[in-house]
């Protein structure tokens, strides 16, 4: 066997297979969504519990009313709980990405957040926040979805770290009138530390072995 093929042979069993996690509580059919009666900056997110292989958040998945004003300022964000209860009113940012509402409808819109790792057993919360007229349509909403952990916030100034401070509404979508927000959080698993240092190892190899100088005959 030559070198190259036995360096191969141990890194490529040693190359994890990283699935994917989809936190969901919808069934991803919308319904319509939920309409204020005050101006105000809405924060609409979803409460999770991190099950083992999906510690690491990477991606928030939103999906908008198809009468949502396309083209609008919408940011995702991924809050962690400090008292790990499942109540946003201490929720503190730890990712988030702008960005537009791009579509409407049944479909979600993926944003790449910087990953962050939870342990498993955390709540966190995953959501979108946006400024919306009174009486305009946001997000979408999934009255036929399963799940108690949905929660709206409306603020009048732009404060995602303080929604317990919510000035108009600080509440759980179950308490309203139910239903849950299209609003997704995919995770992946905490690479082994042994796993990714025998890879990176692997591949050091690799490339030593491919920069080695050529033989003179």
């Amino acid at each position: 066997m030559s070198i190259r093929l036995l360096i191969l042979s141990v890194l490529i069993p040693a190359i994890p297979c990283w699935s994917s996690t989809i936190y969901s509580y919808d069934d991803g059919t919308g319904g319509g969504g939920y309409l204020g009666t005050v101006s105000a900056y809405w924060f609409w997110l979803n409460a999770f519990q991190v099950v083992p292989g999906g510690e690491t958040i990477t991606t928030v998945q939103l999906a908008f009313h198809p009468a949502a004003p396309l083209g609008a300022d919408v940011t995702a964000y991924v809050w962690r709980d400090p008292n790990n209860d499942g109540n946003p009113s201490d929720a503190a940012v730890v990712a988030s990405l702008a960005g537009t509402v791009a579509g409407t409808g049944d479909v979600f819109f993926d944003f790449s957040v910087t990953p962050y790792t939870f342990s498993p057993g955390e709540w966190f919360f995953v959501g979108g926040g946006m400024w919306l007229e009174a009486y305009a349509p946001g997000p979408s909403t999934d009255f036929a979805g399963s799940g108690n952990n949905s929660w709206v916030a409306l603020r009048s100034t732009n404060d995602p770290d303080n929604l317990g401070g919510a000035e108009h509404l600080l509440v759980r979508l179950s308490d309203v009138a139910g239903g849950v927000w299209m609003a997704r959080a995919v995770g992946t698993p905490v690479p082994e530390p042994s796993a990714a240092l025998l890879v990176m190892g692997g591949l050091a190899l690799l490339w030593a072995y491919r920069r080695r100088p050529a033989k003179r005959h």
